[in-house]
């Protein structure tokens, strides 16, 4: 019943996705390009990020079937019920107090489907779980707003949303492969996973009061500018793409051979110099030569010039060995699983599949479906 077939390694699972905004359809949507099989229980009045963010909204809910549902209502228990005994997967994103109250909480969902994977994606862990949260209060608790420039809003690209999305995947697919016990509870917070990437940028050198480090981290690895103004990147990053860094350049070729702790020593001088020969050429030049080099570079792109069609590897693919690949390009998902499903667009067929049809017309007047 999915809008489209993909031949990925979890085709036949199913996952009720009855997350909303971001991070968890996030995480469903990965799954779908896996093969997974994925409902999307949505209310009648539908997810928030439909009417906020249409375009982001089609993105993460391409190749879900939509099943538009009053949860509140007493008379979509036996649907929900019957949906969750044929789960694999449910998928949740409310706060643990709504949960309860809308009958979808681990132990009751257990209590249907003891076999099912549950997880429930949180702003906040521990004693803070039962707290509301998005993407920016997460990003400025854990330090990741304090890593970026000040400004009303640091970042446009909603790294907190995305990274528990991805990280809510990783543990589904986890439990999944694994040998789990029955009643299996994930708990993925965006607050747990932002600090862990914190920590991996800061390493474990920071400490309490000590002000940040903006300065360049290392000679021949920013962002710089060419004659015409267009921003690109530098990563030399290794003694190898220095070296060669230097020498496309013009720079003094005595700065070939710094080390990497010479280059870090030195950083905003070296960074200045490279500024300095750069501003002599267009961006484009420059991206040319180094790539010519193998200097790892690219000009700094909008989304819409990203090229994502060509530099991404294709959803899910297997090869005639039975070897799959799997890539998850930021654009081209939505055309590749077909449109996004309209509010309730597989309501009828999925009630049919549950053996409910004859309740479609009461559920429908009591206004519990759509």
């Amino acid at each position: 019943m999915s809008q489209k077939s993909i031949q990925g390694p979890l085709r036949g699972t199913l996952v009720l996705d009855f997350s909303t905004l971001l991070p968890g359809p996030y995480a469903a949507f990965l799954l779908a390009q896996l093969g997974a099989r994925v409902i999307k229980v949505e209310s009648p009045n539908g997810d928030a990020m439909r009417a906020s963010d249409p375009d982001v909204y089609a993105v993460v809910n391409a190749g879900k079937e939509n099943l538009a549902v009053d949860v509140k209502s007493p008379a979509s228990v036996p649907m929900i019920d019957e949906l969750l005994r044929r789960a694999d997967v449910v998928l949740v994103s409310s706060l643990p107090n709504t949960l309860g109250r809308l009958g979808l909480g681990a132990d009751r969902v257990h209590c249907v489907n003891p076999a099912v994977l549950y997880c429930h994606v949180l702003g906040w862990g521990n004693q803070m779980r039962d707290l509301p949260a998005h993407d920016l209060d997460v990003m400025a608790a854990s330090g990741a707003v304090e890593l970026g420039p000040e400004a009303a809003y640091p970042l446009a690209l909603p790294v907190g949303d995305l990274a528990t999305g991805n990280m809510a995947a990783l543990a589904i697919v986890a439990g999944l492969c694994g040998n789990r016990q029955a009643d299996t509870i994930l708990e993925v917070s965006m607050a747990g996973v932002l600090e862990s990437w914190v920590s991996v940028s800061c390493g474990l050198k920071s400490t309490e009061g000590e002000p940040l480090d903006r300065q360049p981290r290392f000679g021949g690895y920013g962002i710089f500018r060419g004659s015409d103004g267009r921003r690109f990147s530098i990563g030399a990053f290794e003694d190898r793409y220095w070296a060669s860094l230097v020498k496309v350049v013009g720079m003094d070729s005595s700065l070939a051979g710094l080390s990497l702790a010479a280059r870090r020593e030195r950083a905003a001088e070296l960074n200045e110099q490279v500024e300095s020969a750069v501003r002599e050429q267009p961006a484009q030049e420059w991206v040319s030569r180094m790539q010519a080099a193998a200097i790892p570079c690219a000009l700094v792109a909008s989304p819409r010039e990203a090229p994502v069609s060509r530099n991404a590897s294709g959803v899910v693919t297997v090869k005639p060995d039975g070897t799959i690949s799997v890539g998850f390009p930021a654009i081209s998902l939505g055309q590749r699983l077909g449109p996004v499903a309209g509010l309730g667009e597989h309501t009828e067929p999925i009630l049919r599949w549950l053996g409910l049809q004859d309740d479609l017309a009461g559920l429908r007047s009591g206004a519990v479906i759509v």
